[in-house]
């Protein structure tokens, strides 16, 4: 299959690199996002590595360029398949340390893919509601391309300042009986996917949360359930910085994808140097404990540990350093191991104090959630 995105082509046993126009600022300047494309000699699948669509989060852009272009330079020879590459699909973003873009200053620019949601109940109007927002009008142009040319999508991102090096996988949504086997093979190659990568695997939210949150608009929520391509999202550790441990599992969890994928002759890397909690259960993300008030926190757990239920896992004091609340101590009503702690110090009702990998007893593959 020939693939060209924007001025990049894939020519055999060649890295190439090039631009996809994206947009055109009102001052006339052209919004691009850069790409790289390493064809192999041989036939083979074909893998999306993407990065930094928030343009705060850099660990993505540097780890998309170690496993990409510079660990393919010299083995192109080896490749099977094509490697496609944006290591920024948020410029903008990425010059001034932000999220957004700030051309889209409103908009969370991974919230923006096609909606699988919409396109299934055929409730698409003319409504000037539905007019794409700027950034919508861009990641409307890669997914195109994405849906066009990809295998499997490896979306590289991070998380927070305390936080451990994870992977997303996204449950399977299914609208119709006659569509549940197509969900089952989808879901099978996108748990082999996610766990080739290497890192602990945590499962997305509940289906109507993420229904709710607009993850399905992710760009690994809509390769999966608008393109029906296997799709990961690797959290590698730290935003607003890169932590090297996080940048090195990331480099790696790319070369052990290509390695799953037949692409390279290799052995899989074990990423020992990250902790691999396991509690012997498939695991979700959640917010929990929530503080019941509001309060100075200082956490007493690190991104890693494993809890059980009734552990102590944050003090709770006033200003003046005194025990708030009850005892002071904020406890752990669930089982499961800390993800991430939320940054700073302020506590406030019902606001969770850090996120946790808990037991996960929803099938992988479920029907879309009726809507009320």
């Amino acid at each position: 299959m020939a693939i060209q995105i924007g001025s990049c082509e894939a020519r055999p046993g060649e890295m190439t690199f090039g631009w996809l126009d994206a947009l055109t600022h009102f001052d006339g300047t052209p919004e691009r996002l850069p790409v790289v494309i390493a064809a192999g000699t041989h036939d083979g699948p074909c893998l999306w590595v993407t990065g930094n669509i928030h343009g705060n989060e850099y660990v993505g852009l540097l780890a998309a360029q170690g496993g990409v272009t510079r660990a393919l330079a010299d083995r192109l020879g080896d490749l099977r398949g094509t490697v496609v590459c944006i290591p920024s699909l948020n410029p903008a973003g990425l010059r001034v340390g932000t999220r957004q873009p700030y051309y889209d200053a409103g908009t969370d620019p991974n919230r923006t893919l096609p909606d699988a949601d919409k396109q299934l109940d055929d409730e698409l109007t003319e409504d000037e509601e539905d007019s794409p927002t700027p950034y919508e009008t861009v990641s409307a142009l890669y997914f195109d391309k994405l849906r066009e040319t990809a295998t499997y999508l490896v979306d590289l991102h991070a998380m927070d300042l305390q936080s451990l090096p994870f992977l997303i996988r996204d449950h399977v949504l299914y609208k119709g009986e006659e569509n549940r086997a197509a969900a089952e093979q989808l879901s099978a190659q996108l748990d082999g996917l996610a766990h080739a990568f290497g890192l602990p695997v945590v499962n997305e939210f509940r289906a109507k949360k993420y229904l709710k949150s607009k993850l399905h608009r992710s760009t690994a929520g809509s390769a999966v359930h608008v393109a029906g391509i296997p799709a990961i999202t690797p959290e590698l550790g730290m935003n607003r910085d890169v932590d090297p441990g996080a940048l090195r599992a990331g480099v790696a969890g790319i070369h052990n994808v290509l390695v799953w994928a037949g692409m390279l002759p290799d052995e899989p890397i074990a990423i020992d140097w990250i902790p691999q909690p396991d509690l012997g259960y498939p695991v979700r993300r959640e917010p929990h404990p929530r503080s019941p008030i509001a309060a100075v926190v200082n956490k007493l757990v690190a991104p890693g540990d494993i809890v059980r239920a009734g552990d102590a896992v944050a003090e709770l004091r006033d200003i003046w350093g005194r025990p708030a609340g009850e005892d002071g101590v904020l406890r752990t009503e669930k089982e499961g191991w800390v993800i991430r702690l939320h940054s700073g110090v302020a506590a406030y009702p019902n606001r969770p104090v850090m996120l946790l990998a808990v037991r996960d007893d929803d099938p992988l593959v479920e029907p879309w959630p009726e809507k009320k």
